[in-house]
């Protein structure tokens, strides 16, 4: 996807989310989250959060989350070290927009444990519906996220699938 057409994509997530009292995250690109209006930005398990955490600071917007994918604990407390708002847990169920993910799931069990011992928020991602995140705020997430179901309010805001994109 072209960068203006990210931009374009990413303001109307940010202006979607907005409405609905949710958190719109783009995922990766900084400097876009922060042009979009993005709530924040979410970075893969690998990134280095010091890139993002500069051009928040160099930005003046303390209101920009950045975020970071966890796969187990020990990923959880590194990047709350690197200084992370909050971490992204998963899989704690079987992802639904994947098909096949070998990786074990973590359980609510493994969400517990993480929502335990770190200071940052936890959200639990993987196999979550808005039917679950009830059971994974009972185990400590301080909320869920998901593919499938903000791609289907994002879509239906937009009047078009953006989908291949």
């Amino acid at each position: 996807m072209a960068p203006s057409q990210l931009l374009e994509l990413a303001r109307l997530g940010a202006a979607v989310a907005s409405r609905r009292r949710k958190l719109f995250l783009l995922n990766s690109r900084t400097r876009i989250a922060l042009q979009a209006g993005a709530h924040g930005v979410h970075l893969p398990c690998d990134a280095d959060v010091s890139e993002a955490i500069g051009l928040r600071e160099s930005d003046n917007a303390g209101r920009l989350r950045i975020g970071k994918s966890v796969h187990s604990l020990e990923e959880a407390l590194e990047a709350q070290a690197q200084g992370v708002d909050y971490v992204l847990l998963s899989p704690v169920l079987r992802p639904i927009s994947k098909g096949e993910d070998r990786r074990p799931v973590l359980g609510l069990q493994g969400l517990a444990e993480a929502a335990q011992r770190l200071q940052a928020p936890v959200f639990a991602l993987g196999g979550m519906t808005l039917g679950l995140e009830a059971e994974a705020v009972a185990a400590g997430a301080a909320g869920i996220a998901g593919i499938s179901w903000v791609r289907g309010e994002i879509e239906a805001a937009a009047g078009q699938s953006w989908e291949g994109s």
